[in-house]
C-alpha cells in the first residue's frame, strides 16, 4: 500500500546516499540536472562514452565516472526556450567538454530529452541539511538549484542576462528557501532557473505518502491495541472470571485441581429449617461428603446399610424371618436417590473466610442431553454414552436423547448406526419393542419434506462391546443412564429404494434437521402449543423414562404440568439441553459446571466449555490442530465471553437454556416479542415470568428455514448450522450472554488426514464469513466505533478473507528484512505482537512447557493454515457439501464427494438447494404422512381409546376361545 500510495519513494535516491556508497549506484548511473539514468543500454551506440567527474572531463572510461552516479550536467548546456523568451542579454553556453572530444560529448539537451527519458532511474533528493551547508545552492519551489556555473559566470564579469532581479534572487538566497523571493519573477525566468540549474529535489513528503504514513500508524496504533487488549482481557478472564463460572455447590477454593476440602470442624449454625423440611440422612450427608472428595463410597454404603437398619420398615426386629436381603439394583437405587438428595438437601460448609450464601438445590436445573448419531461405530458411541453416565450430576435430572440422522452404515461397522444404538440400550417393557414410525415434517422441500421417525425407550447401563446382553464391564456403582432414542428412518418410497440402491441413507436429513426436532418438540410442550404425533409419542417416551419401572405404562396427562415419580421430570420441566457429537468424551465434572454456570447467571442463555483433541499425535495433521484448537479456546473465546458474545459455540459440545426467567429490566413489548406470552414454566411459578429461548418460535422458525436461494444463505443454514445457531440467539437475544466455561472439558477425535482436514475446514471458513457479516450488522452488541464488538468483528472478518495474502506479505516482509537496505520496523512490530503474544498466553495460563512445543509446530504450519486451507475454501465457495467427514458403507466416490449433512440431502433433485419450501415451523405438517396438530389432551384421550380397543379386542379374543382362565387374562 505504501509503494502505491507513495511510488516517489521508490523512484528517488538521496543525493548523500549515492555519495556514501549506502545506496549502490549502478555501473552506468549518471545524474543530469538532478535524474539519474542509466547509460549501459547507449553504450553499443556511443561506445567512445566518456565520464565527468565534478564537470571535468576526464578520459576514464563511463563505468568508472558513473560508479558513483556523478554529475554529468555540464556536457549538456541548455538554453530553453523559456530562458530565450527572459533573457536581457546574450550568454555565451560553452560545453564543459573542450577539444577533440567536444564534438562527440557535448550535446543539445533538447535533442536527446526523448532517448533519456527511456533511461531514466529515479530523481536526486536533498534534504534541508546538505542545502544550508552548501555555498552554491538555493532551492526554488521544491527543486534544488546548483547555481556554481551562474556564479562562476559572474564572477568572470558575465551579464546578469535574466536581469538585476532574477540576479538578486540567486545571488542573496544562497543556502536557504528563494521560493518567495522568486514569485516576483515572471513565469519564464523561474523556469529558465530551472531548465537550466536543476541539481534535484527536496525529500518533501507527498500527499500520498502522508496519507501512508497515517494508515501505517493507524493500523499499528489500532492492531497493536486490539490484540494487546483481547490478550490482556483473556488473561483476566482465565484468572478472575472463569473462576466464578461453573462453580459447583461442593467446590471450595483449593490449591490444586483435583484435592477438594472442606474446612474442619462443624459448619457454622445456619438460621433454623423452615417447619416441614426434611432433614438430610446420613446417607445424603455421606453422599455429599463423596462429591466433596472428602470420603469414600465405603462411608456412603455404610450410611445407606445404618439407613436400613434404622428404617421402620427395615429393621431387623418388624421383618420377618427369612426376609432376602435386598437386591443389589434396589441398594443402587438407593444410592443414586442419596446422592440426589445430597445435592438438593445437604448445607453446604462456606467458603475459608466468606459466609455461603450458595443454595444447592438452585444448581440442580433439568437437563437433556441431545446426541446426533449418523455412521459412527460402537466404540465411538460407548466412548459417549460411557462418560455421560459417568458425569457427576443427578441421575434424576439428566436424560439421554439420541437422535439417529437415517438408517446409515458407517464404513466398516457390522450394522447401522441406529441397531447399534438399540443394541447398546436395555429397552423399557412399558414401552413396544418395535413402534410405529410416526411422521413429521423434516428441513428440506420436495420429497425430502416429509420423513418419519421411531421412538424407543430404555437405558443405559455401560458395559464394553457385548451390547446390552452383555454388561459385564459396565460399573456397578453408576446408576443407569435414562434414554429416549429418534430414529429418523425414511418415508416408504425411501425404505423400499434403499433395498435395492448401496449406499442410501433412508430418513437422513442431516444435523439441523435433528436439532430442529427436539427444538419444536420441547417448544410445543413447554409453551402448551398444539403437537404432532411424534412431538406426543416423545413426550410419553420422556415420561416413562423419568418413571420407575413399578409404573405402568400411561399417557401423557402431566406432559406440561410435569407429573414425576420419585422426583423424575416431564418434558415441560426440563430447562438446559447439552448438544454432544457422537464421537465426543465428556470430563466427569463437566455437566455439573455447566449447569451451575447456567444457575448462577439467569442472563445465560448458551455456552460451551473447551474441547481438546483426544488424537494429538495420530499423525502430522492432528498435531498441527492442537495448539490452534487451543487459542481459539483461551484467547478468542474467553475475550469474547468477558462481553458475553461468544460467536460460535460448538456443536460438539455446548449447552443451550431451553427456557428461562425473563431479565428483571425487560419490559413487557420486548417480552411478548421474544415469546414470553407462550412461555410454560413448571408448577408453582407464574408462566408470564418464562421466556423461551432455544425454543423461540422465532429462533426454530430461521434456524429451520429450508428456501435457501443465495449463496449467503447456502453457507449459513447447509455448511455452519452450529455457528448460525450461535448467530441467531445472539440476534434474538441481544441483552443474555453467550460464555465460555473452561473448567467444562471434552476430547475429541480431529482429522488426521489432510484431506479431511481440507474438508472440514472448506466448511469452517466459508460459514465463519457468512456469520460474521450478519453479526456486524447486529447493533445491539456491547460498546462504541472503535471500542465495539462490532469493529471487532469487522476485523474479523477483514482478516479471515485477507489470510492468504496476509501469508505471502509476512514472508516477503521477513525476506526484506534480512536482505533489504532499510528494516521496516512498524510491520515487524505487528508481526511479533500478533505472533508473541500466544507464546506469552500459555507461560500465563497453562504453565505447561509442551504447549510451547505445539506452538513451534503450529507456527511451522502457517503457510496451511493461512494460504493453503483458506485459498481452497474460497475456490469452493459455492461447494455446500460436508466432503469425506463420515464415510458410509457402499457409497460411491461420487455420493462421498456429496456429503452427508445439511448440505448432501438439500442437494439432490426437490432439495433445499432448488429454493421451494419454508420453514418447519411455517409448515408443521405438509402431505398425506404428517399428522394433523392437535391439542395434548385430544393425542391422549386418543391414546386411552386406542388402549381401551386393544384391552377389549384381547378379552373378547379370550372369551371367542373360552378359555376364561384368569392368568391369561391378567396376562392380557
Amino acid at each position: 500500500m505504501t509503494r502505491t500510495l507513495c511510488p516517489s519513494s521508490a523512484a528517488s535516491v538521496a543525493r548523500a546516499a549515492l555519495l556514501d556508497g549506502s545506496v549502490t549506484a549502478g555501473d552506468h548511473w549518471v545524474t543530469l540536472r538532478g535524474r539519474i539514468y542509466d547509460v549501459a543500454p547507449a553504450l553499443a551506440v556511443h561506445a567512445e562514452l566518456a565520464g565527468f567527474v565534478d564537470g571535468a572531463y576526464s578520459a576514464t572510461t563511463v563505468a568508472a565516472a558513473a560508479s558513483a552516479a556523478r554529475d554529468i550536467t555540464p556536457g549538456f548546456p541548455s538554453f530553453s526556450a523559456a530562458c530565450g523568451r527572459a533573457a536581457t542579454a546574450s550568454v555565451n553556453l560553452t560545453c564543459a567538454v573542450d577539444g577533440a572530444a567536444a564534438a562527440a560529448h557535448c550535446h543539445s539537451l533538447a535533442g536527446i530529452a526523448t532517448a533519456l527519458d527511456l533511461l531514466y532511474v529515479a530523481q536526486v533528493t536533498f534534504d534541508w541539511t546538505e542545502v544550508s551547508a552548501a555555498a552554491d545552492l538555493t532551492v526554488v519551489g521544491d527543486t534544488v538549484l546548483n547555481v556554481s556555473s551562474y556564479l562562476t559566470w559572474r564572477n568572470a564579469g558575465g551579464a546578469a542576462f535574466l536581469g538585476e532581479t532574477a540576479d538578486s534572487v540567486i545571488t542573496d538566497h544562497l543556502a536557504v528557501d528563494a521560493s518567495r523571493a522568486a514569485a516576483s519573477l515572471s513565469i519564464d525566468a523561474r523556469q529558465c532557473l530551472i531548465d537550466m540549474y536543476a541539481f534535484g529535489v527536496l525529500a518533501r513528503a507527498t500527499p500520498g505518502c502522508i496519507a501512508a504514513d497515517i494508515v501505517l500508524y493507524a493500523s499499528l496504533v489500532i492492531i497493536l491495541a486490539i490484540v494487546g487488549v483481547r490478550f490482556v482481557l483473556a488473561l483476566l478472564f482465565t484468572w478472575v472470571i472463569s473462576k466464578r463460572l461453573g462453580h459447583r455447590p461442593s467446590q471450595t477454593r483449593k490449591k490444586s485441581n483435583t484435592d477438594v476440602t472442606f474446612p474442619a470442624g462443624p459448619p457454622p449454625a445456619g438460621p433454623p429449617p423452615p417447619e416441614g423440611a426434611t432433614t438430610p440422612s446420613a446417607a445424603a450427608l455421606a453422599a455429599a461428603e463423596i462429591l466433596a472428595g472428602g470420603s469414600t463410597r465405603g462411608t456412603l454404603r455404610r450410611a445407606i446399610q445404618q439407613q436400613l437398619r434404622t428404617s421402620t420398615n427395615n429393621t431387623p426386629e418388624s421383618s420377618p424371618p427369612g426376609t432376602p436381603p435386598m437386591p443389589r439394583h434396589a441398594t443402587a437405587a438407593i444410592e443414586d436417590n442419596a446422592r440426589s438428595l445430597a445435592v438438593t438437601s445437604t448445607p453446604v460448609p462456606p467458603q475459608l473466610g466468606r459466609t455461603s450464601s450458595f443454595d444447592p438445590a438452585s444448581q440442580l436445573l433439568h437437563t437433556a442431553i441431545l446426541v446426533t448419531c449418523y455412521s459412527e461405530g460402537e466404540a465411538s458411541l460407548r466412548t459417549t454414552f460411557d462418560s455421560l453416565r459417568s458425569t457427576a450430576y443427578s441421575s434424576r435430572h439428566k436424560l439421554l436423547l439420541v437422535v439417529c440422522d437415517g438408517i446409515v452404515t458407517g464404513a466398516g461397522n457390522p450394522r447401522n448406526t441406529p441397531d447399534t444404538v438399540l443394541a447398546m440400550l436395555h429397552p423399557d417393557p412399558r414401552w413396544p419393542t418395535n413402534p410405529e414410525p410416526v411422521g413429521y415434517a423434516a428441513v428440506g422441500s420436495g420429497p425430502m419434506r416429509q420423513n418419519r421417525a421411531r421412538v424407543y425407550v430404555g437405558t443405559y447401563r455401560g458395559g464394553g462391546g457385548g451390547g446390552a446382553d452383555n454388561d459385564d464391564n459396565a460399573d456397578p456403582r453408576l446408576p443407569p443412564l435414562r434414554t429416549v432414542v429418534v430414529v429418523k428412518c425414511g418415508t416408504e418410497a425411501e425404505a423400499a429404494a434403499a433395498a435395492t440402491t448401496p449406499g442410501a441413507k433412508p430418513g437422513n436429513r442431516g444435523k439441523r434437521d435433528s436439532q430442529v426436532l427436539v427444538m419444536g418438540f420441547f417448544g410445543r410442550v413447554q409453551q402448551s402449543r398444539v403437537g404432532t404425533r411424534l412431538d406426543y409419542e416423545l413426550a410419553r417416551a420422556v415420561a416413562i423414562a423419568g418413571t420407575s419401572d413399578s409404573v405402568s405404562d400411561g399417557g401423557c396427562r402431566d406432559v406440561v404440568s410435569g407429573g414425576s415419580d420419585g422426583g423424575a421430570a416431564s418434558a415441560g420441566r426440563y430447562e438446559l439441553l447439552l448438544m454432544v457429537d457422537a464421537d465426543t468424551r465428556v470430563d466427569r465434572e463437566s455437566l455439573a459446571r455447566m449447569v451451575a454456570a447456567m444457575a448462577a447467571d439467569a442472563r445465560i442463555m448458551g455456552l460451551c466449555g473447551e474441547t481438546r483433541i483426544a488424537n494429538k499425535t495420530e499423525s502430522w495433521v492432528s498435531r498441527i490442530q492442537v495448539f490452534e484448537y487451543y487459542l481459539s479456546h483461551h484467547l478468542t473465546k474467553a475475550f469474547e465471553s468477558v462481553f458475553g458474545v461468544v460467536t460460535c459455540l460448538p456443536g460438539c459440545f455446548c449447552m443451550y437454556r431451553l427456557k428461562g426467567r425473563r431479565l428483571a429490566s425487560s419490559s413487557t413489548t420486548a417480552a411478548v416479542a421474544h415469546g414470553a406470552a407462550e412461555a410454560g414454566g413448571p408448577p408453582d411459578d407464574d408462566d408470564d415470568e418464562w421466556v423461551p429461548l432455544l425454543t423461540n418460535p422465532d429462533v426454530v422458525t430461521t434456524y429451520s428455514r429450508a428456501d435457501v436461494r443465495t449463496l449467503h444463505q447456502k453457507n449459513l443454514l447447509l455448511l455452519g448450522e452450529d455457528r448460525f445457531l450461535t448467530t441467531v440467539m445472539l440476534r434474538e437475544f441481544p441483552r443474555r450472554r453467550l460464555v465460555f466455561v473452561p473448567s467444562a472439558f471434552c476430547k475429541t477425535t480431529v482429522p488426521a488426514e489432510f484431506r479431511v482436514l481440507l474438508s472440514q475446514r472448506r466448511r469452517w471458513i466459508n460459514s465463519t464469513v457468512h456469520n460474521l457479516l450478519e453479526l456486524v450488522l447486529l447493533r445491539q452488541l456491547c460498546g462504541a466505533f472503535c471500542c465495539s464488538m462490532q469493529f471487532v468483528i469487522l476485523l474479523e472478518i477483514v482478516g479471515t478473507v485477507t489470510l492468504p495474502a496476509a501469508i505471502v506479505f509476512t514472508f516477503v516482509l521477513i525476506v526484506s528484512a534480512i536482505v533489504g537496505p532499510a528494516v521496516p520496523v512498524i510491520p515487524l512490530l505487528m508481526l511479533a505482537a500478533i505472533l508473541g503474544l500466544p507464546a506469552v498466553l500459555i507461560l500465563l495460563t497453562t504453565r505447561r512447557v509442551v504447549y510451547v512445543y505445539w506452538m513451534l509446530v503450529y507456527l511451522l504450519a502457517l503457510p496451511i493454515w493461512n494460504l493453503v486451507l483458506p485459498a481452497y475454501a474460497f475456490w469452493h465457495f459455492d461447494d455446500f457439501s460436508w466432503g469425506q467427514t463420515r464415510p458410509v458403507e457402499g457409497e460411491t466416490a461420487a455420493l462421498a464427494r456429496a456429503g452427508h449433512s445439511s448440505g448432501d440431502d438439500e442437494k439432490k433433485p426437490g432439495g433445499a438447494a432448488k429454493g421451494e419450501g419454508g420453514s418447519v415451523a411455517e409448515t408443521p405438517t405438509a402431505g398425506h404422512a404428517l399428522d394433523a396438530l392437535r391439542r395434548w389432551e385430544e393425542w391422549d384421550e386418543e391414546f386411552w381409546a386406542a388402549k381401551k380397543a386393544a384391552a377389549a379386542a384381547r378379552l373378547k379374543e379370550m372369551e371367542e376361545r373360552g378359555t376364561g382362565d384368569l392368568a391369561d387374562m391378567a396376562r392380557g
